[in-house]
């Protein structure tokens, strides 16, 4: 459960999500192993499908708690109302106004093939959620994604679960380590 250290301050945001994300990574792991070539296809992408979903959702549950803490900073009823607003299914948007506004970047160190990557699989993550998982008109525009048609059913293979995993955990900590180095003003 998310908190702040009555002591030191200090949100605990990055322990759950890295607790959360490991345990996604070694139920991958286990996975990975045990479902070989010869297990059903389907099976194999749900598993992944399944991480998929769980990896975002992880991060967009830690951005939507780092953002009930920003909303208490001093700002602008403006900033303040784009900030209620601001998801974190659009990782390249929130990444460019949490920088704008608050100095630090959700995507720090991320190099450009592995922001266009999670861009991806975020979007992908969009279309189980709310698409059966069928490509539409708002995924293409959004990844450039020229592999893909209209209606096509998207797929998840083991290798982007290796890739994403530990560029979840990257991403993760870059958003609590930017949130813990802002300074409040008091």
């Amino acid at each position: 459960m998310y908190g702040i250290c009555p002591k030191c301050g200090k949100h605990n945001a990055d322990t759950i999500v890295e607790k959360a994300l490991k345990r996604l990574e070694e139920r991958f792991n286990e996975a990975d192993l045990n479902l070989d070539k010869k297990t059903l296809r389907d099976r194999r992408e749900d598993e992944w499908k399944s991480t998929l979903l769980a990896a975002v959702s992880e991060f967009e549950g830690l951005g939507n708690e780092i953002k009930k803490y920003m909303i208490k900073f001093p700002l602008i009823p403006k900033r303040r109302n784009d900030l209620r607003r601001l998801g974190f299914q659009n990782l390249v948007n929130a990444d460019v106004c949490i920088n704008n506004w608050f100095g630090f970047e959700i995507l720090n160190g991320i190099s450009p093939s592995d922001k266009d990557f999670l861009n991806r699989m975020f979007n992908k993550r969009h279309l189980f959620t709310h698409k059966a998982g069928r490509v539409d008109q708002e995924y293409i525009n959004n990844t450039q994604d020229a592999s893909v048609r209209i209606n096509e059913q998207v797929r998840i293979k083991s290798q982007e679960i290796k890739r994403l995993l530990p560029l979840m955990k990257k991403i993760s900590s870059n958003f609590a380590r930017g949130y813990d180095s802002i300074e409040e003003i008091e």
